[in-house]
């Protein structure tokens, strides 16, 4: 789906974090210590604080707390979350199509007022009344995309 309007990429799918995760990544393998750094983790394990980090890396592994009910709770508000996101950008799109379909009337609008400017006196008013009618329908259209994205 494309935006006229850049809006930055934040949470998940966060193009510029992972971006600096690849490139800090990059300069970490660069560096030329991460064999060094993985016996100094291996060293750790096998020392007394072994157990520990085992038991850090189990937590970490079972979800953001590694308290079950929590991480249940967690998994149920980042499923509403998703659907809520996903709702905000087909509302993004129903607002961008209306406002398509208000503007196509709105060009409609200036070519009839130029009509009206150059018409008789009879032909005018039925202009006038058309383009009200039509300016009217312009003005609900408006109001609703203005109050669908806020």
């Amino acid at each position: 789906m494309h935006n006229a309007v850049h809006t930055p990429n934040h949470g998940e799918g966060n193009r510029e974090a992972d971006a600096e995760y690849r490139q800090g990544a990059r300069k970490y393998v660069e560096l030329g210590t991460v064999e060094q750094d993985a016996k100094r983790a291996k060293d750790a394990l096998n020392a007394p604080e072994g157990e520990a980090l085992r038991a850090a890396e189990h937590r970490a592994k079972s979800g953001p707390t590694g308290d079950s009910a929590i991480d249940r709770i967690f998994a149920e508000v980042k499923q509403k979350r998703d659907e809520a996101r996903v709702q905000l950008d087909l509302a993004k799109k129903d607002g961008r199509d209306a406002w398509e379909s208000l503007e196509s009337k709105w060009a409609d609008v200036q070519t009839r007022i130029d009509m009206v400017k150059h018409a008789s006196a009879k032909t005018a008013e039925e202009a006038k009344a058309s383009l009200a009618d039509l300016l009217s329908h312009l003005d609900d259209g408006y109001r609703r995309v203005k109050n669908q994205l806020q």
